[in-house]
């Protein structure tokens, strides 16, 4: 008899990974489920990185160590994670984001108990280098009884769906329906956002605030990076990207008809709407869309409704 394979699976995608190889290790130090399965992975193999992780871990059998030198983007090589996992549930663990002990369970556990979503994911605050806060998490917008297409259209524009990127998906139910990062443009602009939206075309996201994990940003990192100066033309080429991933996945797992129509209207503001003001600034003016969403917890404070993630005092 075949044995059952492992529940979990968690991916550590690295890249020039050697300033946070502690924050890896301590990461992989706190998942002492000894069901999960891990796979730690390097496709540039810039550093030694992998090498030093190998020579630490190497003796936990739950461990895959995976090499390659093709210089995949960081999309592409996510999608290899998720595609060589073998877990039913799945999640990336970014190598500069700090996961506490007991993270994963209540994500799988809200997954076990909604068969009808695709995706569990917690709390993210944000922090700095040194670990210093840099803000807060907010609370995505309640789920209704009955999730419909609407909703999903609705979310771009109501909350950062990055938050997502960090729970837990349902691997087997992802895989089979071939739901993959998308990339537009080079760079994997925006590309975990725009999968997030296309989890929810599929169901509803479940937040779970007892999970809580923090997220490091920082003047090189790669969402920094999107921030570049834009020109006029570059502008247009990243609203064609844009429009092109998310109509894409309209038209993959949306419905058809009138709501696919007003999805692809839905998609194209949105797209409009990134290439004319970054995704996200961190310090300094607010993007258009961090207005909206500014809007937006304005007018849930004065409706009396929850706008804050989980409010203990946290430490990562």
């Amino acid at each position: 008899m075949t044995p059952p394979g492992p529940l979990v699976t968690l991916a550590f995608p690295l890249h020039r990974s050697a300033r946070f190889h502690d924050v890896v290790a301590r990461n992989i130090e706190c998942l002492d489920d000894p069901g999960y399965e891990i796979l730690v992975s390097d496709r540039h193999l810039a550093d030694d990185t992998l090498d030093r992780l190998e020579r630490r871990f190497g003796g936990d059998p739950r461990i895959r160590f995976l090499r390659a030198t093709d210089g995949a983007g960081w999309a592409e090589h996510y999608n290899a994670l998720l595609a060589a996992a073998s877990g039913r549930y799945f999640a990336w663990m970014p190598h500069d984001d700090t996961y506490p002990p007991g993270y994963f369970a209540p994500l799988v556990a809200a997954l076990e108990a909604r068969p009808d979503s695709f995706l569990a994911f917690g709390d993210v605050f944000a922090i700095g280098l040194d670990g210093e806060a840099l803000a807060g998490a907010s609370l995505p917008p309640r789920p209704p009884a009955r999730w419909r297409f609407r909703h999903a259209l609705g979310l771009p524009f109501r909350w950062q769906l990055g938050y997502a990127f960090r729970g837990v998906l349902r691997r087997d139910r992802v895989v089979e329906e071939r739901l993959f990062l998308r990339t537009g443009e080079e760079d994997g602009y925006a590309a975990d956002v725009f999968w997030v939206f296309a989890v929810a075309l599929r169901g509803p996201l479940l937040h779970v605030p007892e999970s809580v994990c923090w997220k490091r940003l920082y003047d090189d990192s790669t969402h920094r990076r999107w921030e570049d100066a834009m020109t006029p033309a570059k502008r247009i080429r990243r609203f064609a990207a844009n429009r092109r991933v998310l109509a894409s996945y309209v038209r993959d797992y949306g419905p058809s008809g009138v709501e696919r129509r007003l999805g692809l209207v839905a998609v194209t503001v949105w797209a409009a709407a990134l290439a004319i003001s970054p995704l996200v600034r961190f310090g300094g003016r607010r993007s258009l869309l961090g207005r909206l969403r500014d809007a937006f917890t304005r007018r849930r404070v004065a409706l009396g409704l929850p706008v804050t993630g989980n409010q203990h005092t946290l430490t990562p």
